[in-house]
């Protein structure tokens, strides 16, 4: 038995990759099937007549692309990683604005981390 990581995405982060690819539509629904929706490579190939390994390469097509997503919105000069939907800006406010808003980034961002924390993490599973 081989041991592998399972790439997992949201649906979201699936979609906004796959639209980076040139993937076959078939070869994006089978991996979306094992990322997405938990389905184990083995599984998805045997119900949908394929090999283990044409699922993998389907996975690996989407996970690299969503890996170049990610190296894109890597702040220049740094190794911060914005999140999806945020943007670094520069600003130029009263003080006491700065602060309210500080303080606002502060709460969205817990908010988010805990809902991300939620859910499923990466773990390896045996094929």
């Amino acid at each position: 038995m081989v041991r592998t990581s399972i790439r997992r995405l949201t649906a979201q982060q699936f979609d906004a990759a796959r639209r980076l690819t040139r993937i076959t539509d078939e070869r994006a629904k089978l991996a979306r099937l094992a990322m997405v929706d938990g389905q184990s490579l083995q599984g998805v190939a045997s119900l949908h007549g394929r090999t283990r390994s044409y699922v993998s390469d389907a996975v690996r097509v989407i996970w690299d692309a969503h890996e170049r997503f990610l190296q894109s919105q890597r702040v220049a000069g740094s190794q911060m990683l914005l999140p999806p939907g945020w943007e670094l800006v520069t600003l130029a406010a009263p003080s006491a604005l700065v602060a309210e808003l500080r303080a606002r980034i502060a709460e969205v961002a817990a908010r988010e981390a805990a809902a991300s924390s939620a859910q499923p993490k990466d773990r390896e599973r045996q094929h």
